[in-house]
């Protein structure tokens, strides 16, 4: 089993949490509120505590922690905001929360399946409840989940014939020897990655779509890929696909050179950190190529997630205080907010691989990486790198300086925000230095 019984208990909090939170009357909202927080404060003290009281692997003990605290700073960033429809967009929250947590750690590859996939009905959910829903985004994000499902269905039912078990402990010692399942499931992972040319979904859901669900896609959805990944790809296929490693490793870095190239043409924040996310996940993918050790890309995946949430809760905070997510506007208004101009300057310093960072970590050794599969790849993909952070370093500058023009602050970050944003700054700082809590020796 990849989790105990005590990981599995932490989804049953919210999905029980969840079910009561139906009884409580519409009109009844703090009462809404205030009991989805207790909840999801309880998963995450839960999650915390289960996974230090068990063995499973390093996947589930790291990440399961992440979804709850993800989940958690969520529901606390929607207390304040407006809703049409808020009991259901904090059930869906949770629910959304227990099928994640049980998707990562279940043994069994139907369930894994079915959990994964379920998580499509919470999210609809949400984005339909939001303020402005997008027809658009709720369309594109449903049209590519479903491709991706429907190929990693195949291959997995393929699997079940061939070795007549959904037990994935079962399935890594008989072994999978078709290999059209190794390509059927690559491109249902490259579809939920996302690689060139399936990416042009993400940004749109991520513009379209309010904060939270920003967040949660970049932070945990995208991960589903990774969960993907690491339960299939490494265990049962390494091996092949390193005998495709050129290849692969060239569809990656043009995968990466189409979404660098995307950067400056993006106006909206919430798009350029699209972007970015999808460069740093094609980064990292590079890590498994080579024939590091798997906890490179835990590492690696777990950081990400930090700071996607980072980055997107610190959008949608400067945007409420700004009112504007436009670079363009930014530029010439800038902010004399101290606490907008210092959330920013950290944003970008996380973005930017600051040393003493998790990201920091994570770029090196994907640079490592790819120098060990070929010095030319290393070499296109430290300048890639580089070209990154130039950019991010020179929007953080030219928005958040010294502003020629004076605007009114519509009001500065309260205290409960501050407070959420800077444990996801401490984690990253945490991975930075401690890296080999994660990484091992």
């Amino acid at each position: 089993m990849f989790g105990l019984s005590l990981t599995y208990i932490t989804a049953l909090i919210p999905l029980i949490g969840g079910f009561f939170i139906l009884w409580i009357g519409n009109d009844n909202l703090r009462e809404i509120k205030i009991s989805s927080l207790w909840v999801s404060f309880f998963s995450l003290c839960f999650a915390v505590f289960a996974q230090l009281n068990t063995t499973g692997d390093k996947l589930t003990a790291l990440f399961v922690p992440i979804i709850s605290l993800i989940v958690f700073i969520s529901v606390l960033w929607h207390v304040n905001k407006q809703s049409q429809m808020p009991k259901l967009y904090f059930v869906a929250l949770l629910l959304f929360e227990a099928l994640a947590i049980g998707a990562f750690c279940s043994s069994d590859m139907f369930l894994i399946f079915i959990l994964m996939e379920s998580t499509t009905i919470p999210i609809y959910v949400m984005m339909a409840s939001e303020e402005n829903p997008s027809n658009n985004a709720i369309f594109q994000y449903t049209i590519y989940t479903l491709l991706s499902a429907l190929l990693v269905l195949i291959a997995i039912i393929m699997i079940y014939l061939e070795t007549k078990t959904s037990n994935l402990l079962d399935i890594y010692e008989i072994g999978v020897k078709n290999k059209k399942v190794l390509w059927l499931l690559a491109t249902g992972i490259g579809i939920k990655m996302p690689i060139w040319p399936f990416y042009h979904w993400l940004p749109i859901v991520h513009v379209k779509s309010q904060t939270v669900c920003s967040v949660i896609f970049a932070s945990i959805i995208l991960k589903f890929s990774s969960l993907l990944i690491i339960r299939f790809i490494d265990p049962l296929f390494l091996n092949e696909l390193q005998l495709h490693s050129d290849i692969i490793t060239v569809l990656l870095i043009v995968s990466m050179g189409c979404a660098l190239s995307q950067l400056i043409y993006q106006d909206d924040m919430k798009s350029l950190f699209a972007y970015v996310s999808i460069i740093h996940l094609n980064l990292y993918f590079i890590t498994l190529l080579s024939g590091l050790n798997i906890e490179v890309f835990i590492f690696s995946i777990i950081q990400h997630s930090i700071l996607m949430a980072i980055l997107f809760f610190s959008i949608g905070l400067i945007k409420d205080t700004t009112n504007t997510r436009s670079i363009l506007e930014l530029q010439p208004i800038s902010c004399h907010n101290l606490s907008t101009k210092i959330l920013a300057l950290l944003s970008f310093m996380t973005l930017i691989a600051t040393p003493l960072t998790g990201c920091f970590i994570s770029e090196v050794s994907s640079i490592y990486a790819a120098i060990k599969i070929g010095t030319t790849y290393g070499i296109i993909v430290a300048v890639g790198i580089l070209l990154l952070s130039v950019y991010a370093g020179y929007i953080c500058v030219s928005c958040f300086n010294k502003p020629t023009k004076i605007m009114s602050i519509q009001y500065g970050i309260d205290v409960s925000k501050k407070i959420t944003l800077g444990i996801l700054f401490g984690l990253m700082l945490f991975y930075g230095i401690f890296p080999k809590c994660v990484l091992g020796s």
